[in-house]
């Protein structure tokens, strides 16, 4: 699989191509072509999900509406539904599905913020063809957070295609303890044998600059933040993050003793799927490293600072 970096990425996704055709085309398609009469649209899927209790009933609402439009098509022995997508190395696809329960482990993702480029194609091309949204509410479609992506889903769909040169249309399963996917919770990702390295100090990412780095959420004494269920009752939240490769660079900003007295600060960009701005990229600044390895940086998306371990992927 050919080498594509995080922001290259981040770019399939916002500048997603989607083959769209109606039922009719469709079924006059010779064997192994694309429906006739359908066109390329682009469309930018950039929307934020979350599992917040709000959220997560329009997912359920979102699925519901969508499964039963293309659940009848599937009734039936021997039906099939096949669909095409351009990957994000440019190759045009067919993928045949002929059970509910094949199709699911690619439509499902893109709602929950799970999906790759190729399964958020499947989820619009179907929605098109089978009537859920007409085509020219297809944007629409994607700006009101009916799919989209969360921090995992960035990060472990990277991880996956193209660290680990998997199939798009595949997630880890129960006995594949080596493999990432955008289900894979933040801490493993972060501390994966082989394939993470923790990173302590500033220089450590100086001298792999061209390496990709991740950046998770933590606390000050370096316990990574995860999603899970707190003492009080609370659910807390965590939030990876991913740098782009080449972008470290040193910059000068006032020192805490005044601002006549500058000193260097290293950054690099930070791809991420976080709230309130979807998928995007900004400058982070490394300001200073704790004891416990965790990381004080500015991030430039939210003007705020954070605390984040990081880690090189190898």
């Amino acid at each position: 699989m050919a080498s594509m970096t995080p922001l290259e990425y981040a770019a399939k996704y916002k500048n997603l191509e989607v083959y769209l055709y109606t039922e009719d085309q469709a079924k006059a398609a010779p064997a192994g072509q694309l429906p006739p009469g359908g066109d390329w649209q682009t469309v930018n899927v950039h929307a934020y999900r979350l599992g917040l209790k709000k959220a997560y009933q329009q997912t359920i609402n979102s699925i519901e509406v969508f499964k039963s439009k293309v659940r009848p098509h599937l009734n039936q022995k021997d039906e099939s539904i096949t669909v095409w997508v351009k990957t994000v190395q440019g190759e045009v696809v067919p993928k045949t599905y002929r059970s509910r329960s094949e199709l699911s482990e690619n439509a499902n993702d893109p709602f929950y913020g799970k999906g790759s480029p190729e399964e958020c194609q499947v989820v619009l091309q179907l929605a098109v063809r089978y009537g859920v949204f007409p085509r020219e509410k297809i944007q629409l479609y994607c700006d009101n957070g009916n799919i989209g992506l969360d921090c995992n889903g960035f990060v472990g769909n990277y991880l996956r295609h193209f660290k680990q040169g998997l199939p798009w249309d595949t997630d880890a399963k129960k006995d594949q303890k080596g493999e990432f996917d955008a289900n894979t919770m933040i801490q493993s990702i972060m501390t994966f044998t082989g394939k993470t390295l923790p990173v302590k100090t500033l220089d450590e990412i100086e001298k792999n600059q061209l390496s990709i780095f991740l950046l998770a959420l933590c606390d000050e004494s370096g316990r990574i933040l995860d999603h899970a269920k707190m003492t009080d009752g609370t659910t807390a939240y965590g939030h990876i993050m991913i740098s782009q490769p080449g972008t470290f660079k040193k910059i000068s900003q006032p020192g805490a003793a005044g601002p006549r007295l500058l000193r260097e600060v290293p950054m690099f960009t930070v791809i991420e799927s976080t709230g309130g701005h979807g998928l995007v990229d900004s400058p982070y600044r490394l300001l200073e490293v704790n004891k416990n390895g965790a990381f004080k940086v500015f991030r430039g998306v939210k003007g705020q600072t954070m605390r984040v371990r990081i880690a090189r992927v190898i």
